[in-house]
Protein backbone atom coordinates (compact mmCIF):
# COMPACT_ATOMS: atom_id res chain seq x y z
CA UNK A 1 0.00 0.00 0.00
CA UNK A 2 3.02 2.27 0.78
CA UNK A 3 4.16 1.66 -2.29
CA UNK A 4 1.08 2.14 -3.99
CA UNK A 5 0.79 5.66 -2.42
CA UNK A 6 4.54 6.50 -3.16
CA UNK A 7 3.69 5.72 -7.07
CA UNK A 8 0.60 7.99 -7.30
CA UNK A 9 2.37 10.88 -5.68
CA UNK A 10 5.61 10.79 -8.35
CA UNK A 11 2.82 10.54 -10.67
CA UNK A 12 1.00 13.58 -9.54
CA UNK A 13 4.36 15.52 -8.96
CA UNK A 14 5.20 14.80 -12.57
CA UNK A 15 1.78 15.86 -13.86
CA UNK A 16 2.91 19.26 -12.03
CA UNK A 17 6.14 19.45 -13.62
CA UNK A 18 4.62 18.93 -17.16
CA UNK A 19 1.33 21.03 -16.87
CA UNK A 20 3.77 23.76 -15.48
CA UNK A 21 6.02 23.35 -18.90
CA UNK A 22 3.29 23.60 -20.93
CA UNK A 23 1.72 26.71 -19.48
CA UNK A 24 1.57 29.52 -22.10
CA UNK A 25 1.36 33.10 -20.70
CA UNK A 26 -0.18 35.75 -22.48
CA UNK A 27 -0.80 39.40 -22.42
CA UNK A 28 -4.11 39.61 -23.88
CA UNK A 29 -5.33 39.29 -27.33
CA UNK A 30 -4.32 41.59 -30.45
CA UNK A 31 -6.33 44.51 -30.88
CA UNK A 32 -7.33 44.18 -34.70
CA UNK A 33 -10.49 46.28 -35.71
CA UNK A 34 -11.61 49.58 -35.29
CA UNK A 35 -13.15 52.69 -36.42
CA UNK A 36 -13.52 54.15 -40.24
CA UNK A 37 -14.82 55.53 -42.18
CA UNK A 38 -14.74 54.25 -46.33
CA UNK A 39 -16.91 54.77 -49.41
CA UNK A 40 -19.16 51.73 -50.59
CA UNK A 41 -18.78 50.98 -54.68
CA UNK A 42 -22.31 52.56 -54.93
CA UNK A 43 -20.93 55.70 -53.36
CA UNK A 44 -22.75 55.33 -50.11
CA UNK A 45 -20.61 56.13 -46.60
CA UNK A 46 -20.12 53.36 -44.77
CA UNK A 47 -18.57 53.22 -41.02
CA UNK A 48 -17.39 50.61 -38.80
CA UNK A 49 -20.84 50.94 -37.33
CA UNK A 50 -22.78 49.35 -40.56
CA UNK A 51 -21.07 45.99 -39.76
CA UNK A 52 -21.91 45.82 -35.81
CA UNK A 53 -22.94 42.82 -34.24
CA UNK A 54 -22.26 40.87 -38.01
CA UNK A 55 -20.04 38.46 -39.08
CA UNK A 56 -17.66 40.36 -41.41
CA UNK A 57 -15.27 38.95 -43.86
CA UNK A 58 -13.20 41.13 -45.29
CA UNK A 59 -9.99 41.12 -47.95
CA UNK A 60 -7.60 43.93 -48.63
CA UNK A 61 -6.47 44.14 -52.23
CA UNK A 62 -6.43 46.27 -55.03
CA UNK A 63 -8.38 46.32 -58.45
CA UNK A 64 -4.87 46.32 -60.58
CA UNK A 65 -3.59 43.49 -58.70
CA UNK A 66 -2.41 40.50 -61.27
CA UNK A 67 -3.03 37.56 -59.86
CA UNK A 68 -3.92 37.10 -55.69
CA UNK A 69 -6.57 39.63 -55.56
CA UNK A 70 -8.81 38.11 -58.00
CA UNK A 71 -8.41 34.26 -56.89
CA UNK A 72 -9.28 35.79 -53.61
CA UNK A 73 -12.49 37.23 -53.79
CA UNK A 74 -13.29 34.06 -56.35
CA UNK A 75 -13.00 31.94 -52.93
CA UNK A 76 -15.08 34.53 -51.21
CA UNK A 77 -17.78 34.45 -53.56
CA UNK A 78 -17.98 30.61 -53.89
CA UNK A 79 -18.26 30.83 -49.91
CA UNK A 80 -20.85 32.45 -50.25
CA UNK A 81 -22.47 30.78 -52.81
CA UNK A 82 -22.49 27.67 -50.03
CA UNK A 83 -23.79 29.66 -47.65
CA UNK A 84 -26.88 31.12 -49.86
CA UNK A 85 -27.30 27.18 -50.76
CA UNK A 86 -27.50 26.57 -46.92
CA UNK A 87 -29.47 29.67 -46.21
CA UNK A 88 -26.73 31.03 -44.04
CA UNK A 89 -25.65 34.20 -46.08
CA UNK A 90 -27.82 36.42 -43.86
CA UNK A 91 -25.27 36.15 -41.09
CA UNK A 92 -22.09 37.71 -43.29
CA UNK A 93 -21.37 40.70 -44.43
CA UNK A 94 -18.16 40.57 -47.14
CA UNK A 95 -15.91 43.45 -47.72
CA UNK A 96 -13.05 44.11 -50.45
CA UNK A 97 -11.31 47.06 -48.63
CA UNK A 98 -8.74 48.56 -51.12
CA UNK A 99 -5.06 49.72 -50.28
CA UNK A 100 -4.97 51.13 -53.32
CA UNK A 101 -7.15 54.54 -53.38
CA UNK A 102 -5.49 56.68 -55.72
CA UNK A 103 -7.16 54.26 -58.20
CA UNK A 104 -9.69 52.29 -56.64
CA UNK A 105 -12.34 54.61 -57.35
CA UNK A 106 -15.94 53.73 -56.06
CA UNK A 107 -16.79 53.67 -60.08
CA UNK A 108 -13.21 51.34 -61.08
CA UNK A 109 -14.33 49.40 -57.80
CA UNK A 110 -17.95 48.39 -58.93
CA UNK A 111 -17.22 47.46 -62.56
CA UNK A 112 -14.17 45.20 -60.81
CA UNK A 113 -16.61 43.29 -58.69
CA UNK A 114 -19.34 42.92 -61.29
CA UNK A 115 -16.88 39.43 -61.67
CA UNK A 116 -17.68 38.51 -58.56
CA UNK A 117 -20.46 37.94 -55.77
CA UNK A 118 -23.05 40.56 -55.75
CA UNK A 119 -22.96 40.47 -52.10
CA UNK A 120 -19.00 41.70 -52.00
CA UNK A 121 -18.86 45.46 -50.80
CA UNK A 122 -16.08 47.70 -52.35
CA UNK A 123 -14.95 50.12 -49.99
CA UNK A 124 -12.60 52.97 -50.54
CA UNK A 125 -11.66 56.29 -49.39
CA UNK A 126 -9.09 58.93 -49.56
CA UNK A 127 -5.53 57.53 -48.33
CA UNK A 128 -5.93 59.31 -45.15
CA UNK A 129 -9.02 57.02 -44.31
CA UNK A 130 -7.47 54.08 -45.92
CA UNK A 131 -4.49 53.98 -43.69
CA UNK A 132 -6.53 54.25 -41.02
CA UNK A 133 -8.81 51.15 -41.90
CA UNK A 134 -5.41 49.03 -42.64
CA UNK A 135 -3.72 50.44 -39.48
CA UNK A 136 -6.53 49.32 -36.84
CA UNK A 137 -6.67 45.95 -39.23
CA UNK A 138 -3.17 45.59 -39.08
CA UNK A 139 -2.47 45.26 -43.22
CA UNK A 140 0.93 46.24 -44.35
CA UNK A 141 1.14 48.23 -47.58
CA UNK A 142 3.08 49.83 -50.18
CA UNK A 143 3.69 50.92 -53.47
CA UNK A 144 6.46 49.86 -55.81
CA UNK A 145 8.36 52.68 -58.11
CA UNK A 146 6.11 54.11 -61.14
CA UNK A 147 7.38 52.10 -64.00
CA UNK A 148 7.85 54.70 -67.39
CA UNK A 149 4.36 53.92 -68.12
CA UNK A 150 3.58 55.47 -64.66
CA UNK A 151 2.06 52.05 -63.51
CA UNK A 152 3.11 50.94 -60.25
CA UNK A 153 1.92 47.46 -57.65
CA UNK A 154 0.97 47.64 -54.11
CA UNK A 155 3.00 45.17 -51.82
CA UNK A 156 0.57 44.08 -49.26
CA UNK A 157 -0.34 41.85 -46.59
CA UNK A 158 -2.32 38.82 -48.24
CA UNK A 159 -5.23 36.95 -45.87
CA UNK A 160 -8.89 37.35 -45.46
CA UNK A 161 -10.18 38.29 -41.83
CA UNK A 162 -13.23 36.68 -40.12
CA UNK A 163 -14.29 39.15 -37.57
CA UNK A 164 -17.58 40.36 -35.73
CA UNK A 165 -17.97 43.54 -34.09
CA UNK A 166 -19.89 43.53 -31.16
CA UNK A 167 -20.36 46.92 -29.22
CA UNK A 168 -16.94 46.61 -27.02
CA UNK A 169 -15.27 43.98 -28.65
CA UNK A 170 -13.83 42.63 -32.01
CA UNK A 171 -13.59 38.69 -32.49
CA UNK A 172 -11.45 37.94 -35.08
CA UNK A 173 -9.60 35.29 -37.02
CA UNK A 174 -6.81 35.20 -39.70
CA UNK A 175 -7.88 32.40 -42.60
CA UNK A 176 -4.80 31.99 -44.00
CA UNK A 177 -4.35 29.51 -46.53
CA UNK A 178 -8.11 30.61 -47.58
Amino acid sequence: MAAGCLLFYERKLQQERLSKKTDIKTSGKPDIGGAFQLVDHHGNRRTDKDFQGHWFLVYFGYTFCPDVCPEELEKISAVLNILETMKLDCYLECGFITVDPERDTPDVMQKYLKDFHPRILGLTGTQGQVDVVTKAYRIYHSKSARDEDNDYLVTNACYVLFARNKARDTEHYVLSGF
